[in-house]
């Protein structure tokens, strides 16, 4: 493994350190998983494709913090989540209907190729998040074996 001399303010420092310990990495373990993915979006994902996660991404978040309190918007307990799941559900729905439409114009009329493929990536997303929490578990396994 190559060594890399970066510079970090100390917010960046103070939040790196933050999320290892909470996923239970070294410093420089959680630099070269956010590195890892990153290089992965830009291989993977279109310029369009980053541009609606990272709008979903807010919208997802806005609706989070009209639903919860404020002191939990950034870290909900589990109990909070398993009772708001159906206002959650429902008002990410809305939104993003809403949000679809006025960034694309009126919702199109039923399409069923349309309707197959939505519904063939909601499966396959939830497919493939299984495997992702695989591989990383398998690759964070194998880190600890080459920092040892």
């Amino acid at each position: 493994m190559k060594q890399v001399k970066i510079g970090l303010t100390g917010k960046q420092r103070g939040a790196l350190d933050r999320s290892a310990k909470e996923a239970g990495r070294t410093l420089s373990q959680e630099i070269r998983q956010r590195l890892e993915t990153s290089i992965s979006d830009d291989e993977r994902f279109s310029a369009f494709a980053k541009l609606m996660g990272e709008q979903v991404k807010w919208l997802s978040q806005m609706v989070i913090a009209s639903a919860f309190e404020d002191d939990q918007i950034v870290d909900p307990k589990p109990e909070d989540w398993k009772k708001l799941a159906p206002t959650l559900q429902r008002a990410l729905i809305v939104a993003l209907n809403e949000w679809l439409v006025i960034m694309f114009g009126q919702l199109p009329a039923a399409d069923p190729r349309a309707d197959a493929i939505g519904q063939t990536a909601a499966k396959n997303l939830k497919l493939l998040a299984a495997e992702l929490e695989r591989r990383a578990a398998e690759q964070e396994d194998e880190e600890l074996e080459n920092d040892a």
